[in-house]
């Protein structure tokens, strides 16, 4: 965060802070139950001449290139620049940042701050590249504007992004569907904000609970679990939690049957398995769901097709047949190939409710994602399954004509080089993220839930770990991870989660 230690150096830069802490988190580090409070500022920050900054809030700022193509210099027609309201920009720090990039943001003629302004210079940016912005703010107006322009690209309510999906046209790959994301300015949307002075060093996990637990499921989060699960171990050293072991059957739908089925016939699995589904699934009496995140997807193709928008008519029509060929949404003249899960994905079951809706995909027509299997030549399109996120995701990269889907984080926090050739297409003009989710404007998400048998006990592993996916360090590494705690800094659910 901007105030990246504590100290009582002699030598470290002096900035008295009045502050709130409005996202329930705690500050990594000692902080003296004292005023003023003396913070070392980082070397990636630019800060305000020291003064008191009341009302102190820190926005966190996403900026990513979402398209298939780099963005140079030369691209931008209009600064991009954040506009915080009656708030007082007094600091701003850079995150995840490449070397070049730090050096351009932090360099002369890159980040400047005036008054409620906050202006970014034109950066290169390559396809997927992201950064954020760590903004301290004074002041408790919670609006956030951002204006700029790329060549070519349209003006989506002050948000650079590309709004074509006709085709490879020169405008919208120059633009290459540039997207700025502000995360954390509104109230309801905040990644991390400051602390009270009196709070102390973090503990451990709430409750360090002994003992084995297994959980399985849902492919697409389970990345995001296991990575909870090793910070709670971490911290926890007598636990042992164990994310998808092999021999277990995967997918959502699967995971809760298997949950089912060990409960009934070993009473002793009933306190130590844990099943992730990706949205509710019924007819299991028995199993009690915990909401954990609402987690995000994406409409990925191969970056062949060129397309980077796509309407919900437009993918019901590739899903029900009508429409077969790229070219004939003004793409290339490629044959279109489907690639989904199975009927046991609960990210495939989110996508039939939310965009299909309703309507089952057509039957699969090819083993290979490629061609049609000999009993299904008069099939309409050419669809195959794959058994997980990264299968999917891997058939996309090497089939120049295909479409599939996929958890967002999934796409978008894969190195480089892991999918080179997947791109992740708007719906209805607006990407994934959970600002545009939370303003209802993307519609292909999901509940992730943790399924356990029966109520748990509240002295068991399955309990205290579960009261972890809740806590701060946890929601943290959730909203880093692009998802969205289902509860709110005073532990309420929030609406999307109920």
């Amino acid at each position: 965060m901007l105030l990246l230690k504590t100290t009582q150096a002699s030598d470290a830069e002096p900035l008295a802070v009045e502050v709130s802490n409005d996202a329930g988190l705690k500050l990594t580090g000692e902080v003296p139950d004292e005023r003023p409070m003396v913070v070392r500022v980082g070397t990636s920050a630019i800060v305000d001449s020291a003064h008191e900054v009341p009302d102190a809030h820190v926005a966190v700022i996403r900026v990513s290139n979402d398209g298939g193509l780099d963005i140079a210099e030369d691209d931008y027609l209009l600064p991009v620049t954040f506009t915080f309201g009656n708030r007082w920009v007094t600091g701003v720090e850079v995150k995840d940042a490449t070397d070049a990039q730090r050096e351009i943001l932090l360099g002369p003629g890159g980040l400047t701050f005036s008054a409620n302004q906050l202006n970014v210079p034109p950066i290169r940016l390559k396809k997927k590249d992201r950064f954020r912005l760590l903004v301290l703010l004074s002041g408790s107006d919670r609006t956030v504007e951002a204006t700029g322009r790329l060549k070519g690209a349209a003006k989506d309510g002050g948000v650079v992004r590309s709004g074509s999906g006709a085709g490879p046209n020169g405008a919208t790959v120059r633009a290459g569907g540039f997207g700025l994301t502000a995360i954390g300015c509104l109230a309801a949307v905040v990644v991390l904000l400051l602390v009270h002075l009196h709070t102390t060093s973090p503990a451990s996990p709430t409750d360090c609970v002994g003992g084995s637990l297994t959980a399985y499921g849902s492919t697409a989060f389970t990345p995001a679990m296991q990575a909870a699960a090793a910070q709670y171990q971490k911290d926890c050293t007598s636990s042992a939690i164990a994310v998808a072991p092999g021999g277990i059957p995967t997918g959502s739908r699967n995971g809760v049957r298997y949950l089912s089925a060990q409960g009934t016939s070993d009473p002793s699995a009933q306190a130590s398995q844990l099943a992730m589904s990706d949205g509710p699934t019924d007819g299991y009496p028995q199993l009690h769901a915990h909401p954990v995140a609402v987690i995000i997807f994406s409409i990925v193709v191969n970056k062949a097709v060129g397309i980077h928008s796509l309407t919900t008519d437009q993918l019901r029509q590739i899903y029900s047949g009508k429409v077969t060929d790229w070219r004939q949404l003004g793409g290339p003249d490629l044959p279109i190939h489907i690639v989904s899960r199975g009927a046991d994905s609960g990210t495939r079951a989110t996508f039939q409710q939310k965009l299909l809706g309703g309507v089952p995909e057509p039957a699969v027509s090819s083993q290979n994602c490629v061609d049609r299997t000999p009993d299904q030549q008069s099939s309409p399109v050419i669809r195959c399954e794959a058994g997980s996120t990264d299968d999917l995701l891997t058939q996309v990269d090497v089939n120049q004509g295909a479409i599939g889907y996929a958890e967002m984080a999934s796409t978008v926090g894969a190195p480089p080089t892991k999918y080179p050739n997947v791109d992740q297409v708007l719906i209805d003009g607006h990407g994934p993220d959970p600002l545009t989710v939370r303003n209802d404007q993307y519609p292909f998400w999901a509940v992730e839930e943790i399924y356990t048998y029966g109520e748990p006990a509240g002295d068991s592993l399955s309990a205290a770990f579960l009261r972890y996916l809740s806590q701060d360090a946890a929601k943290t590494l959730l909203q880093d991870r692009g998802y969205i705690p289902c509860t709110d800094p005073q532990g309420d659910p929030i609406q999307l989660c109920q």
